[in-house]
């Protein structure tokens, strides 16, 4: 979705995870003024689409009749920060929005640095448990410490222990760095996508069908019932038949040792 270069994102279609059509709901943070994504998944899915613009001097206005920008962002606080940024935590932004009850498809962050800290607080309070898909842009740093080092795994962990696994991983070209705690040169940057496995179904478990589908089913159903039982009756007149010329061969035979007993 979006742009082929920086600021395109990867959506897993797979029918279990993938965007319900309307009503899906989908949250972008950070795209800079840059709608590409938002008009995409909207115009694909038929999502309705909140869009997070921190930096934008102006109110909440309608990009479109499903695109929806606001002048606020996500982070680990709900407060004005010392760069004078309006900031709700994610749970805050969805109490504003009304979307405390609802599933959210896809989140999407790229804000530059700052979505250590809201990340941090959205894994602490569970407040990813029904999002469907996270895509996050991580922004690593110049030769970062040990210990920020350790607190981005920790985020990473928490990750993972809520259930999300990464379908897509990508080395955004933003620089590289080495660290002398590393053997190799690392990225500044890195996209990676993931997808909640508690939001997927047995494997073995038949999808639900819609009305047509499941008429159509049925019918087939019947049809290889009817010709079971075609097939089961031929075999069974055949098995009669076959009775009956072995019973005329057996008395043809009887007879005629009969005679010439006689």
């Amino acid at each position: 979705m979006g742009s082929l270069s920086d600021g395109g994102w990867e959506i897993c279609d797979d029918d279990l995870i993938r965007p319900k059509q309307p009503p899906c709901l989908v949250y972008s943070f950070g795209s800079v003024e840059h709608f590409a994504f938002e008009d995409d998944i909207s115009r694909v899915y038929g999502c309705e689409v909140h869009s997070f613009q921190v930096d934008m001097a102006w109110d909440d206005y309608n990009r479109s009749d499903l695109i929806y920008v606001h002048p606020f962002g996500v982070g680990k606080y709900t407060e004005d920060n010392p760069e004078g940024k309006e900031l709700y935590t994610f749970g805050d932004i969805r109490t504003i929005l009304s979307h405390k009850k609802r599933n959210i498809d896809v989140v999407k962050l790229d804000i530059q640095y700052a979505e250590w800290s809201a990340m941090q607080e959205m894994v602490e309070e569970d407040e990813l448990d029904n999002v469907r898909q996270v895509l996050v842009e991580y922004h690593i740093g110049s030769e970062p410490t040990e210990d920020k080092l350790r607190r981005m795994l920790r985020i990473l962990r928490g990750m993972s222990e809520a259930g999300f696994r990464k379908f897509y991983v990508h080395k955004c070209e933003k620089g590289s760095y080495h660290h002398p705690n590393y053997p190799v040169v690392r990225s500044k940057c890195y996209d990676i996508h993931y997808l909640n496995e508690n939001f997927l179904k047995k494997k073995d478990k038949k999808p639900k069908l819609d009305d047509e589908d499941e008429e159509e089913e049925e019918e087939e159903e019947e049809e290889e019932e009817e010709e079971e039982e075609e097939v089961g009756t031929k075999a069974k007149k055949q098995v009669e038949e076959d009775d009956e010329e072995e019973e005329e061969e057996e008395a043809v035979k009887g007879k005629k040792e009969k005679d010439d007993d006689e």
